[in-house]
């Protein structure tokens, strides 16, 4: 029996199978903090080190506008 996975490589894996059944070379994942600030928490074909760094306010960038 496969051990459950922890909270952060759930994200990695929903976000690589995404990207693939996309056929998508980047696909990210942002969450919505109670500050109003976007946090990225998982993405596949970003620099994976930004992951709990990047952040985006409410209509900053392309992900802030479309959030």
């Amino acid at each position: 029996m496969q051990e459950p996975l922890e909270p952060q490589e759930r994200l990695d894996r929903i976000v690589r199978d995404i990207a693939a059944n996309m056929v998508a070379e980047v696909c990210s994942l942002y969450v919505l903090r109670a500050d109003s600030v976007l946090e990225l928490y998982a993405t596949e074909g970003l620099n994976p080190n930004a992951v709990h760094l990047a952040q985006l306010r409410l209509g900053e960038g392309l992900v802030g506008t479309i959030a």
